[in-house]
């Protein structure tokens, strides 16, 4: 189940399908194409916006407009894995962000900041560009971390203090037993006193990672960014402020030559023969035979450090002086996009005429808004002040907005070549997403419409209104499977009404329906609100079982989970009579859910007064969803030395496509 981010195979396609024929009770139902533009490629941004923007209507007092059911409980005592000190707000925490090893674990595992992995601590930052260790087999792809560079803060350096702390950990490193710069300068500084290291801000598109010195106010703020060809750091607060920049095993250890190649840029060439650029403005350098200093000469000074793979890309880098702080997506739908022919309006389609004309819808459109730094001066050869050259992903290069300047580059992600792309309205990347719905027409021949009327109904007896052995109470992973159930059971009734088995229809509705309520009853064995990290939890949480329930209590697989109850709450609003809707009590708790997974607003609370109480839950905007890379991230609150795990494409796609459908379903 867990894939390390820098493994794969193929890059996963992310569709599901709502398949047509009846799947077996423990069998995993046939995958194919239904809706094909809902690849969590950027079709995320519309389940997010197009879902929870109109399920989650606010009130003056914050309730959800119509709703008056009471919510989850809330967790009495806070989670066991407490925020760490790094974090300088509360809640709700981006639990499933690419970047979180940063933020978790005293950041012992490196951040997947591509093209380069970073691995943060109190010390400082190691910079790997792993695709150079690049290991390929039959069964996998690995990118492997290797400490390249290590840069490390240092408090006000004069001029004359240069050579001394040079020389200390140059002398660590030849004193006539190899060691590696970075790992000689790491002794030095665990002898001085260490900078404070918090979270100064975080986006969907990075974060940035403050070290306040002990002794100044100096301030070295590392930039953890994806699609940067730079790692950036910002020295601010008094000037000489330092950074200490050495060489690592991962280059040999040492510099075989450095020199000068344009003012404020210096080519540095490991004793591996792999090529450097280190580009400083505002700033002085000293360069030494096992690393660098940079001091901050002005209280805005800038040090980027980046790979160089060939002579193209060294010149390519000399002219660019924008670089990238981290940044946030926008959604922007069209009038007619906003109303998506869908699967439940696929259920209203008699004819193939119509399901033809249903067949086209308008394109999406979302931009990538990344926050541009300065390192630019008069003699800057960047021909445009305001905008920035990053690197895209080879997917982007298929739904960039027409006109993008893009054009091949020399950098290797574990996705495949990188794309040189120049942002344009003030550093803005623009797509367009198409929308198409695809699908098959309604059946037409009685002997399939007969032969999937007795499947449905042998389905029907096996499932019924009783849990699986795999969904009884105490079970590993027991509501993760009563949901699959769940969701099993609303695709019966969606398949028996496609063939006009309307007796099958009325019992999967109230197989559905019966087992729907009993597993959102509220129970202290079922869903909690964790006030802690701001989200939803399965019961029990087990402490020293990081993979109790497949990882819910640490935040992993929420979209996996709950997208199965989002399904099934989906088909039992479009199934049920404005009777039996009228009676429905976990409206609240299904909603609660989906913000769990498919908030559209962080900013956004929900606030519970059903349940006596009038504290606020509070949800991070899509969870789980990389908005850069294009698909979601399982993993939770766990470290792993390989960053962060993508599992199951499949059950993604479903979970966002499952939030838009209950949101259309439920109006």
């Amino acid at each position: 189940r867990e894939r390390a981010t820098m493994v794969a195979s193929k890059e996963p396609s992310e569709r599901d399908s709502l398949v047509r024929t009846a799947s077996k009770l423990g069998e995993e139902p046939q995958r194919r194409p239904w809706v094909s533009s809902w690849t969590l490629r950027g079709a995320i941004a519309v389940a997010v916006v197009v879902s929870v923007a109109s399920l989650l209507k606010r009130s003056p007092s914050g309730e959800l407009a119509g709703v008056s059911e009471p919510g989850f409980r809330s967790l009495e005592a806070p989670h066991f894995k407490k925020p760490s000190s790094l974090w300088t707000t509360g809640p709700p925490y981006p639990t499933g962000a690419w970047w979180l090893n940063v933020a978790i674990d005293d950041g012992v595992a490196p951040a997947p900041a591509t093209p380069y992995q970073l691995l943060c601590g109190d010390a400082g930052v190691s910079i790997s560009y792993s695709a150079r260790r690049r290991m390929v087999d039959a069964a996998a792809q690995i990118d492997a971390f290797g400490d390249d560079w290590s840069l490390m803060p240092w408090d006000h350096v004069e001029e004359e203090d240069i050579d001394d702390v040079v020389g200390d950990f140059e002398g660590r490193c030849c004193n006539g037993t190899f060691v590696a710069a970075s790992d000689a300068l790491r002794d030095v500084y665990s002898h001085r006193r260490p900078w404070n290291r918090t979270i100064a801000a975080h986006s969907h598109l990075g974060v940035a990672l403050e070290y306040k010195s002990p002794t100044t106010e100096g301030l070295v703020t590392a930039l953890v960014v994806k699609g940067s060809p730079w790692v950036s750091f910002e020295l601010s607060g008094v000037k000489g402020t330092s950074v200490v920049l050495a060489a690592g095993s991962g280059i040999g250890g040492r510099l075989n030559s450095s020199h000068e190649i344009a003012d404020g840029y210096l080519q540095a060439r490991g004793a591996d023969g792999s090529v450097w650029l280190i580009a400083y403005a505002r700033a002085s350098l000293l360069a030494s035979e096992t690393g660098l200093v940079v001091r901050a000469e002005e209280d805005d000074a800038v040090v980027r450090v980046a790979f160089v793979p060939d002579d193209d890309t060294m010149w390519k880098l000399t002219s660019l002086c924008r670089y990238a702080r981290g940044g946030d997506v926008e959604v922007f739908l069209t009038a007619a996009a906003k109303k998506p022919t869908s699967f439940l309006r696929r259920l209203k389609l008699e004819s193939s005429s119509e399901f033809k004309a249903a067949a086209a819808a308008p394109p999406m459109a979302y931009a990538l808004r990344w926050d541009l730094g300065d390192a630019c001066d008069d003699s800057s050869s960047s021909t445009e002040d305001d905008e920035a050259v990053l690197l895209a992903l080879p997917h982007h290069a298929d739904v960039f907005e027409k006109g993008t300047d893009a054009e091949a580059s020399s950098y290797e992600s574990i996705k495949g070549r990188m794309l040189w792309a120049r942002t344009s309205g003030g550093g803005v990347w623009r797509f367009q997403e198409a929308m198409a719905f695809d699908s098959v027409p309604p059946l037409r021949r009685k002997e399939h419409r007969r032969l999937l009327q007795r499947q449905v109904r042998r389905d029907l007896r096996s499932l019924k209104a009783r849990p699986s052995p795999m969904a009884v109470s105490g079970a590993y992973g027991r509501l993760y499977f009563e949901g699959k159930e769940l969701a099993r059971l609303a695709r019966l009734w969606a398949v028996a009404k496609d063939v006009g088995d309307g007796k099958a229809q009325r019992l999967a509705l109230r197989y559905l329906s019966a087992r729907f309520e009993k597993a959102l009853d509220g129970a202290s064995d079922s869903f909690a609100y964790d006030p802690t990290w701001g989200g939803v939890l399965s019961l029990p949480i087990v402490e020293d079982d990081a993979f109790a329930n497949f990882g819910n209590g640490l935040y992993s697989d929420h979209h996996f989970h709950y997208g199965y109850y989002a399904y099934a709450a989906a088909i039992l609003a479009r199934a049920s009579s404005k009777k039996a809707s009228s009676s429905w009590w976990w409206r609240r708790r299904v909603a609660e859910l989906v913000a769990d997974f498919a908030n559209d607003d962080a900013a956004r609370t929900i606030r519970d007064t059903g349940t006596g109480t009038a504290a606020a839950k509070v949800f991070p905007m899509a969870r789980h969803k990389d908005f850069y890379d294009g698909h979601s991230w399982a993993t939770g609150l766990v470290s792993y030395a390989t960053g962060k795990s993508q599992e199951s494409s499949s059950e993604a796609a479903h979970a966002y496509f499952a939030a838009a459908l209950y949101s259309e379903a439920v109006g």
